[in-house]
């Protein structure tokens, strides 16, 4: 969650609705939804480069965690950012005081409402040709651990920042809308699941 301190930080209840979707490549897709008030909440534009020659020089770099989270199923969480309308593992930025396990924990709370155990370190993403372009001018660099982890308990709501929480199927997440470099990590994990071995981006 931490884009750390953009704007004032909102935090409502948001509204859980089930849905169910059924397609070809998705056989169900459990979600929770914000409401259309809170999907009007005011947020920062940002624009994702991967590899590309046009990207602005980046000027920020923030150490973050991300959290390859799945269900009994065997599907992974995903959240709808506000931001980019794109789907991403849930995550953020590093907080004074804090390991990068500890951020991802918190972030998984803040963001889901889930609790979490870490089990594992999917990859490190440190890659110059990956940059982030926010509205307010800030460019940053990629600098992103992913991990895997394990739910102890809570219930799925979402905050602010996403306007969907969704548990799908691990192959069929990398055909959702992604920043490429989140399709990068997803396929990552679908090899970490495979041969548990770490990446080093």
């Amino acid at each position: 969650m931490t884009q750390s301190n953009r704007s004032t930080q909102i935090k409502p209840f948001l509204h859980q609705q089930i849905l169910l979707h059924r397609n070809s490549s998705v056989f169900f897709i459990l979600a929770v939804e914000a409401t259309k008030a809170e999907q009007s909440l005011p947020r920062m534009a940002r624009r994702d480069y991967f590899y590309d020659p046009q990207a602005p020089k980046p000027n920020s770099i923030r150490p973050a965690a991300a959290v390859a989270l799945f269900d009994s199923r065997g599907n992974i969480l995903l959240l709808r950012r506000r931001d980019n309308e794109k789907w991403t593992m849930p995550g953020g930025t590093l907080d004074f005081g804090e390991s990068l396990t500890d951020c991802a924990i918190r972030e998984v709370r803040e963001e889901t409402g889930l609790q979490i155990r870490i089990t594992g370190l999917i990859g490190t993403y440190t890659d110059p040709h990956i940059l982030i372009a926010y509205s307010d001018g800030e460019v940053r660099q990629e600098f992103t651990f992913v991990y895997a982890a394990e739910i102890e308990s809570g219930e799925l709501k979402i905050e602010d920042e996403s306007k969907k929480a969704t548990w799908v199927p691990l192959s069929s997440a990398v055909e959702l809308p992604l920043a490429e470099s989140q399709r990068r990590r997803l396929k990552d994990v679908m090899e970490y699941q495979k041969e548990r071995r770490t990446f080093l981006r």
